[in-house]
C-alpha cells in the first residue's frame, strides 16, 4: 500500500533531521536511498531572483533522478521526489527517495545504474539549461566511490590497479576513471533526449504539487523510454534467476 504524502514528507524529515542532507548511497531509517539537492555548495544568497532560479534547477535536477527508478520492474512504494523552490528550515532545496538496491544482488547492470544515478541530477541541469549548478559535489562524491569499485572488479577496457604505486598507474587510472564518466554522461545526454517531454511534464507537475508519490508518479515511470544500452538491473537479475532454476 502506498504512503501517503504526508506520511512521506513525515519519514523523510525525520531521516534528514537535523543533520542536512543526505546523499544517494546513504541508508535511511527504512532503508531507502535518499538523494537532495543542497544549496549551500553554491552559496546561494536568499532573495527571490535567487530562489526561483534555484527552484527551477531544482525540480529538474530532482526530476532528473526519480526517473531513473523506471529501470525498475517493481518500484518501492517509498520512491518520490519533493522540490521546495527555496530552502527549507533546513537548508534543503529538494530531495528524491531512490530504490532500495540494498538486497538486490549487486551485479554489473545494478552498479552502473547506481553510478548513472549518481549523475542523473546534474546531467538533467546539463542537458535541458546548457550548464549544471554546483549543487551535485556530493552526488560526484558517491560516484566515484562506485566507479572505482567497479573499475577494481575488472569491468573496463585494460587494466585498472587496484593499489597504484607510481605516477604511470595513476594516470592509467584516471584515464580509465575519465573515460567511464565520460561515457555515461553520453549515455545520460541519449536518455534525457529521449524522454524530454516526459521530464517536462514531471517537472511541471512537481512545480504544481511539490511533492509526487510513488503513486503519482506511475504515469511518468510508465512513459520512460530507455537507450538500448542503459543497464536494467531487474532484467539481469531475472535473468540468473532462471538460469539457477534451470540448474536445480
Amino acid at each position: 500500500m502506498d504512503m501517503t504524502d504526508s506520511n512521506i514528507l513525515s519519514i523523510a524529515a525525520s531521516v534528514i533531521g537535523g543533520s542536512g542532507l543526505m546523499y544517494l548511497g546513504v541508508k535511511g531509517a527504512l532503508g531507502v536511498i535518499i538523494h537532495g539537492f543542497d544549496p549551500h555548495s553554491m552559496r546561494m544568497k536568499v532573495g527571490a531572483g535567487a530562489n526561483k532560479k534555484a527552484s527551477e534547477y531544482t525540480l529538474y535536477h530532482e526530476i532528473g533522478h526519480v526517473l531513473l527508478n523506471a529501470a525498475f520492474k517493481n518500484i518501492d512504494s517509498a520512491v518520490m521526489v519533493c522540490a521546495f523552490g527555496k530552502q527549507d528550515r533546513n537548508g534543503n532545496l529538494g530531495y528524491a527517495i531512490m530504490q532500495d538496491t540494498e538486497d538486490m544482488l549487486h551485479t554489473k547492470g545494478l552498479c552502473q545504474w547506481e553510478m548513472l544515478a549518481c549523475l542523473s541530477g546534474y546531467m538533467s541541469e546539463r542537458f535541458f539549461f546548457g550548464q549544471e549548478t554546483m549543487g551535485s559535489g556530493e552526488d560526484r562524491e558517491d560516484w566515484m566511490k562506485s566507479a572505482k569499485l567497479y573499475l577494481e572488479n575488472g569491468f573496463c577496457d585494460g587494466v585498472y590497479y587496484n593499489k597504484p604505486s607510481n605516477d604511470f598507474e595513476f594516470k592509467n587510472n584516471d584515464a580509465h576513471i575519465k573515460a567511464l564518466m565520460v561515457s555515461q554522461e553520453e549515455l545520460l545526454g541519449r536518455f534525457f533526449a529521449m524522454n524530454t517531454d516526459v521530464v517536462k511534464d514531471a517537472v511541471s507537475k512537481l512545480a504544481e504539487e511539490g511533492v509526487l508519490s510513488r503513486s503519482m508518479l506511475e504515469e511518468f515511470f510508465e512513459r520512460v523510454q530507455f537507450p538500448d544500452d542503459f543497464p536494467i538491473p531487474v532484467i539481469e537479475m531475472m535473468a540468473q534467476t532462471k538460469e539457477v532454476e534451470k540448474a536445480a
